[in-house]
């Protein structure tokens, strides 16, 4: 899914920083990809690290570019049952999901201006319930980055700022197919990346 933001936004015009964890080879593959059309850049960041977080906002200040928007797309997902999930498990979920996801939104809005956007992605409410039982770090760290959305989104208003959240069901080919089926869908399909990204055109 990040990957198919990034050659979108790189489609668009965007001069596109990527950071990544562990994928380096996949990376510099989607570097090769979107130089096609424009400047972009890799960096290894891991966002739990505060430190980590601000060497990447660093190496975007060093391209010259003024930051516009920052499409915050990490997030750790393993669909195991809360008596199975170690509290080491859980810190790191919300480490990354929530605690890095606030490194990145401060970090972007010491740097962004009047009409910058930061999109956090989030998942639907209803595939916890439909969908699978399980994951319970997952949804309980991604609803409380829909409220720290919420509430940077108010703070930062007044400042041309926006903050939004969006929120996908079960898609194709990504980690929300493993806990159920097209028929627990209402449309009866599983949704596509373009699905995703249309819904951030919107909002762009």
């Amino acid at each position: 899914l990040g990957r198919h933001f990034c050659l979108r936004l790189a489609e668009a015009g965007y001069d596109v920083m990527v950071n990544y964890l562990t994928s380096e080879a996949d990376a510099d593959s989607l570097l090769a990809e979107m130089s096609a059309h424009g400047s972009a850049w890799t960096h290894r960041a891991d966002i739990a690290n505060l430190t980590e977080v601000e060497a990447l906002f660093a190496a975007a200040d060093a391209t010259g570019r003024n930051l516009a928007l920052v499409i915050n797309n990490v997030g750790i997902y393993d669909p195991i049952p809360l008596r199975r999930i170690s509290g080491a498990a859980w810190e790191r979920t919300f480490a990354v999901n929530l605690n890095g996801a606030f490194h990145v939104c401060r970090s972007a809005l010491e740097r962004l201006r009047h009409g910058g956007q930061i999109v956090n992605i989030g998942v639907a409410a209803c595939q916890l319930n439909r969908a699978e039982r399980v994951a319970t770090d997952y949804y309980v760290s991604k609803a409380a980055l829909l409220q720290l959305t919420r509430t940077l989104a108010a703070e930062y208003a007044a400042d041309g700022i926006r903050l939004n959240m969006v929120s996908p069901g079960q898609l194709v080919n990504s980690i929300g197919e493993a806990g159920g089926a097209p028929g627990h869908v209402p449309l009866g399909r599983d949704g596509a990346f373009d699905d995703v990204w249309d819904a951030i055109a919107y909002l762009l």
